[in-house]
């Protein structure tokens, strides 16, 4: 029985791990790599690849760079928020060695935290329209959206 109960935890902890990771994998999928040139899961499209496909003016990439800084600051604080659900998570896998409430809150949190990072994503990618053209946030909402269903 006891065997029994191991595998069955870490079934858990497996199905846990997968879901936190698809929907991290789906928020960096959106949000924009800084301009290092690592791409992100964006189709592969790196966030200064994303600025080069909109064929953003200087005037443009100058307007966008505090909302760039905003941007950044806040997904630092909400990666961080989602890096420590993860290892309260962690912790109470091994304390609890089952499914249980305390288990349950914790994916919650986790949850919430991978949500508040999407949604950040977004208001980041809304808040771009006052300075890109109509035909420029026409292509970054394509570009989006087309990225949505590889972000697995």
């Amino acid at each position: 029985m006891k065997k029994q109960g191991a595998t069955g935890l870490l079934a858990v902890a497996a199905v846990i791990f997968v879901a936190c990771l698809g929907g991290c994998y789906l928020g960096i999928g959106l949000s924009r790599s800084h301009s290092d040139g690592v791409a992100t899961a964006s189709g592969g499209l790196t966030h200064e690849q994303f600025h080069q496909a909109l064929g953003l003016s200087a005037k443009q990439e100058k307007a966008l760079l505090p909302l760039e800084a905003k941007s950044n600051e806040r997904e630092m604080k909400l990666r961080d928020d989602l890096n420590a659900a993860n290892a309260e998570l962690a912790e109470v896998l091994i304390a609890e060695r089952s499914y249980s409430p305390k288990v349950e809150r914790s994916v919650e949190k986790i949850h919430k935290a991978m949500a508040e990072l999407q949604k950040a994503t977004l208001e980041h990618l809304f808040e771009m329209e006052k300075v890109l053209t109509p035909e420029q946030y026409d292509q970054l909402l394509k570009l989006a959206g087309e990225s949505l269903p590889h972000s697995h």
